[in-house]
Protein backbone atom coordinates (compact mmCIF):
# COMPACT_ATOMS: atom_id res chain seq x y z
CA UNK A 1 0.00 0.00 0.00
CA UNK A 2 1.22 3.36 -0.58
CA UNK A 3 3.11 5.19 2.86
CA UNK A 4 0.93 8.18 1.46
CA UNK A 5 -2.85 6.97 2.29
CA UNK A 6 -1.88 5.22 5.61
CA UNK A 7 -3.08 6.92 8.60
CA UNK A 8 -0.31 8.08 11.37
CA UNK A 9 -0.05 5.56 13.97
CA UNK A 10 0.76 6.93 17.52
CA UNK A 11 0.84 5.81 21.02
CA UNK A 12 -2.77 4.82 21.88
CA UNK A 13 -4.68 3.60 25.24
CA UNK A 14 -6.93 1.08 23.09
CA UNK A 15 -7.71 0.60 19.33
CA UNK A 16 -11.66 0.32 18.55
CA UNK A 17 -12.46 -1.38 15.31
CA UNK A 18 -15.60 0.61 13.82
CA UNK A 19 -17.85 -1.41 11.95
CA UNK A 20 -19.18 1.03 8.98
CA UNK A 21 -22.69 1.23 7.80
CA UNK A 22 -21.95 3.20 4.23
CA UNK A 23 -25.13 3.53 2.36
CA UNK A 24 -23.81 6.54 -0.07
CA UNK A 25 -20.89 5.75 -1.75
CA UNK A 26 -20.15 3.94 -5.36
CA UNK A 27 -19.80 5.50 -9.22
CA UNK A 28 -21.20 9.05 -8.25
CA UNK A 29 -21.79 9.41 -4.74
CA UNK A 30 -19.41 11.24 -2.59
CA UNK A 31 -19.11 9.19 0.35
CA UNK A 32 -18.04 11.39 2.74
CA UNK A 33 -21.81 13.22 2.41
CA UNK A 34 -22.63 9.36 4.18
CA UNK A 35 -24.95 9.70 7.48
CA UNK A 36 -22.26 6.99 8.71
CA UNK A 37 -19.35 9.35 7.67
CA UNK A 38 -20.98 12.43 8.91
CA UNK A 39 -21.60 10.56 12.31
CA UNK A 40 -18.54 9.47 12.94
CA UNK A 41 -17.21 12.97 12.30
CA UNK A 42 -19.63 14.46 14.74
CA UNK A 43 -18.65 11.99 17.48
CA UNK A 44 -14.72 12.25 16.61
CA UNK A 45 -15.05 16.44 16.45
CA UNK A 46 -16.92 16.03 20.22
CA UNK A 47 -16.04 13.00 21.97
CA UNK A 48 -12.87 14.08 23.41
CA UNK A 49 -11.05 10.17 22.89
CA UNK A 50 -7.94 11.32 21.59
CA UNK A 51 -6.49 8.46 23.45
CA UNK A 52 -8.14 6.07 21.53
CA UNK A 53 -7.46 4.96 17.87
CA UNK A 54 -10.31 4.21 15.50
CA UNK A 55 -9.79 1.43 12.96
CA UNK A 56 -12.60 2.48 10.06
CA UNK A 57 -12.61 0.18 6.92
CA UNK A 58 -14.04 1.28 4.06
CA UNK A 59 -15.26 0.20 0.71
CA UNK A 60 -12.86 -0.67 -2.43
CA UNK A 61 -13.12 2.55 -4.31
CA UNK A 62 -14.89 5.12 -1.90
CA UNK A 63 -12.64 5.78 0.72
CA UNK A 64 -13.70 8.50 2.73
CA UNK A 65 -11.17 11.15 2.83
CA UNK A 66 -12.53 13.74 5.55
CA UNK A 67 -11.32 10.91 7.98
CA UNK A 68 -7.73 12.28 7.45
CA UNK A 69 -7.69 15.09 9.24
CA UNK A 70 -8.02 13.00 12.33
CA UNK A 71 -4.77 11.69 13.58
CA UNK A 72 -6.64 8.59 16.07
CA UNK A 73 -8.22 6.84 12.73
CA UNK A 74 -6.67 4.51 10.80
CA UNK A 75 -8.26 3.87 7.29
CA UNK A 76 -7.91 0.92 6.25
CA UNK A 77 -9.35 -0.95 2.51
CA UNK A 78 -12.10 -3.74 3.64
CA UNK A 79 -12.36 -4.44 -0.82
CA UNK A 80 -15.27 -4.80 -2.73
CA UNK A 81 -19.35 -4.61 -1.36
CA UNK A 82 -22.06 -3.70 -2.89
CA UNK A 83 -23.48 -0.27 -3.42
CA UNK A 84 -26.58 -1.12 -3.08
CA UNK A 85 -27.78 -1.29 0.87
CA UNK A 86 -30.05 -4.24 0.72
CA UNK A 87 -26.96 -6.32 -0.91
CA UNK A 88 -24.26 -4.64 1.44
CA UNK A 89 -25.69 -5.67 4.34
CA UNK A 90 -25.66 -8.94 3.69
CA UNK A 91 -21.91 -8.94 1.94
CA UNK A 92 -19.87 -9.41 4.98
CA UNK A 93 -15.57 -8.86 4.24
CA UNK A 94 -15.07 -11.77 5.97
CA UNK A 95 -11.12 -11.86 5.10
CA UNK A 96 -10.84 -8.36 5.32
CA UNK A 97 -12.01 -8.39 9.34
CA UNK A 98 -9.75 -11.29 9.31
CA UNK A 99 -6.83 -9.33 8.60
CA UNK A 100 -7.40 -6.51 10.59
CA UNK A 101 -8.14 -8.79 13.75
CA UNK A 102 -5.03 -10.57 13.15
CA UNK A 103 -2.82 -7.23 12.62
CA UNK A 104 -4.34 -4.78 14.34
CA UNK A 105 -4.36 -6.02 18.07
CA UNK A 106 -8.15 -4.49 18.18
CA UNK A 107 -9.65 -3.90 22.26
CA UNK A 108 -13.32 -3.18 21.58
CA UNK A 109 -15.82 -3.52 18.44
CA UNK A 110 -17.93 -0.37 17.84
CA UNK A 111 -20.84 -1.60 15.40
CA UNK A 112 -22.69 0.38 13.39
CA UNK A 113 -23.74 -2.92 11.00
CA UNK A 114 -25.32 -5.09 13.12
CA UNK A 115 -26.41 -7.36 10.47
CA UNK A 116 -22.44 -7.96 10.26
CA UNK A 117 -22.06 -8.82 14.15
CA UNK A 118 -22.68 -12.49 14.38
CA UNK A 119 -20.46 -12.85 11.00
CA UNK A 120 -17.84 -10.76 12.86
CA UNK A 121 -17.81 -12.66 15.89
CA UNK A 122 -17.68 -16.04 14.06
CA UNK A 123 -14.29 -14.47 12.21
CA UNK A 124 -13.51 -13.23 15.67
CA UNK A 125 -13.45 -16.55 17.51
CA UNK A 126 -9.78 -17.51 16.06
CA UNK A 127 -8.63 -14.76 17.71
CA UNK A 128 -7.31 -14.93 21.28
CA UNK A 129 -8.99 -11.96 22.77
CA UNK A 130 -12.64 -11.53 23.32
CA UNK A 131 -13.37 -8.21 22.73
CA UNK A 132 -16.77 -6.48 23.48
CA UNK A 133 -19.04 -5.70 20.82
CA UNK A 134 -20.99 -1.80 21.19
CA UNK A 135 -23.35 -1.11 18.60
CA UNK A 136 -25.08 1.85 17.46
CA UNK A 137 -27.90 0.85 14.58
CA UNK A 138 -29.71 4.08 13.23
CA UNK A 139 -31.46 1.65 10.35
CA UNK A 140 -34.39 -1.09 10.84
CA UNK A 141 -35.97 -2.90 7.63
CA UNK A 142 -39.47 -2.54 9.42
CA UNK A 143 -42.71 -1.99 7.49
CA UNK A 144 -42.61 1.53 9.24
CA UNK A 145 -39.14 2.44 7.05
CA UNK A 146 -40.80 0.65 4.35
CA UNK A 147 -39.06 -2.68 4.43
CA UNK A 148 -39.60 -5.23 1.94
CA UNK A 149 -41.13 -9.02 2.78
CA UNK A 150 -37.61 -10.20 2.40
CA UNK A 151 -35.01 -7.94 4.23
CA UNK A 152 -32.30 -8.73 6.86
CA UNK A 153 -34.39 -7.31 9.98
CA UNK A 154 -33.28 -10.68 12.05
CA UNK A 155 -30.20 -10.88 10.80
CA UNK A 156 -29.97 -6.94 12.42
CA UNK A 157 -31.84 -8.62 15.75
CA UNK A 158 -29.90 -11.25 16.16
CA UNK A 159 -26.74 -9.19 15.81
CA UNK A 160 -28.36 -6.81 18.33
CA UNK A 161 -28.41 -9.57 20.37
CA UNK A 162 -25.02 -10.05 20.43
CA UNK A 163 -24.23 -6.96 21.33
CA UNK A 164 -23.33 -5.70 25.28
CA UNK A 165 -25.22 -2.70 24.29
CA UNK A 166 -26.91 -0.87 21.07
CA UNK A 167 -27.48 2.62 20.80
CA UNK A 168 -30.24 3.81 18.82
CA UNK A 169 -31.64 6.95 17.74
CA UNK A 170 -34.79 7.69 19.90
CA UNK A 171 -37.17 5.72 22.47
CA UNK A 172 -39.56 5.66 19.76
CA UNK A 173 -37.48 3.60 17.73
CA UNK A 174 -36.25 1.22 20.75
CA UNK A 175 -39.80 0.89 21.33
CA UNK A 176 -40.98 -0.18 17.72
CA UNK A 177 -38.16 -2.45 17.32
CA UNK A 178 -39.26 -4.55 20.28
CA UNK A 179 -42.59 -4.60 19.48
CA UNK A 180 -41.91 -5.54 15.65
CA UNK A 181 -39.09 -8.50 17.23
CA UNK A 182 -41.70 -9.59 20.16
CA UNK A 183 -44.06 -10.94 17.55
CA UNK A 184 -41.17 -13.64 17.26
CA UNK A 185 -38.90 -13.31 20.31
CA UNK A 186 -39.84 -14.31 23.61
CA UNK A 187 -40.13 -12.32 26.94
CA UNK A 188 -36.79 -13.34 27.89
CA UNK A 189 -34.75 -12.56 25.00
CA UNK A 190 -36.43 -8.77 24.45
CA UNK A 191 -35.52 -7.77 28.14
CA UNK A 192 -31.62 -8.56 27.03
Amino acid sequence: MNKFWESEVGSYDKKVLIVPNYTHFGEGKNINADSFVLVMKSFLDNAGYDNLQFIIPYPNGSMPTDFMKYKNVKLINMGNVSTFPPLMRIQFPDSAFKKIFSEEGIDIIWSHLPEWTNQLLIVRRYNTVTQPVLGYCHWWEIPENGAYNHNSFWNNVQGMLKMKVCGVNSQWVKNLIIKRASEFLNQQTLEK
